[in-house]
């Protein structure tokens, strides 16, 4: 066997070697949540699917705004968040769904103390929303379930150009606006292991649409102005 040819057979195996240290070490993290997923083997593995990509998300950055509401933009602050808060994911065939642009029709949360249910409808999956997106609504929903008894947050009436009926926040704190704050924060910051130019892209849009669902104009300034920090 001359030199040459050992030369290329050893640079092979580094590259094999390499090939799978890389899968090892970039290779996402299993999921696993205090949550109890009482679905179908279907919807269960979709849940999950969402769940492991938020537990999966890290970034070398957070703004103010998202440090003091989930913490550090990193999977297990979201990870632990939600637990906190959310006790039980269930299939509710009587939570309307009517609206597939959206999924907030899709999920319906249990007032009383966190942590408690959330209901989704079998459409939930099927509305035509991205995944970042969609993965959002569970933070939103989540943030009605912070106080006993009533709903946390509750939203107030859009004023005009929302449609009639259409909810939004009075400020900073809300559901819309917290999922702004997440989704913004993913538009900047997530690393390129965890969103690709796509979810960073479906990010912003969102990020942009939910924040405009804050009525308070100094809060929604704020918002913006946090995007840069």
């Amino acid at each position: 066997m001359n030199r040459t040819f050992k030369i290329k057979k050893l640079n092979a195996s580094l590259l094999r070697a390499l090939k799978v240290a890389s899968f090892i070490l970039f290779a996402p993290v299993a999921f696993a949540t205090q949550i109890n997923l009482n679905l179908s083997s279907e919807l269960k593995e979709k849940v999950e699917n969402d769940l492991s990509f938020l537990e999966n998300i890290v970034s070398a950055h957070t703004s103010p705004l998202h440090e003091s509401i989930f913490g550090k933009v990193d999977g297990l602050s979201y990870k632990k968040w939600l637990e906190d808060r959310v006790s039980v994911i269930s299939l509710d065939l009587n939570v309307p769904c009517e609206n597939k642009s959206t999924t907030t029709e899709c999920i319906s949360d249990e007032t009383g103390g966190a942590p408690k249910p959330l209901k989704i409808s079998h459409s939930f999956y099927e509305t035509n929303i991205p995944q970042v997106a969609r993965a959002s609504v569970l933070f939103h929903q989540a943030r009605h379930l912070e106080t006993n008894g009533t709903e946390s947050y509750p939203h107030v009436a859009c004023p005009i150009p929302f449609a009639l009926g259409q909810q939004c926040d009075q400020n900073a704190q809300g559901a819309y606006a917290i999922q702004s704050i997440f989704l913004m924060n993913l538009s900047k910051n997530c690393a390129d292991q965890s969103c690709n130019s796509k979810t960073r892209a479906d990010a912003s849009i969102y990020a942009d649409q939910f924040r405009m669902r804050v009525i308070n104009p100094s809060d929604r300034k704020a918002m913006k102005d946090d995007s840069t920090l």
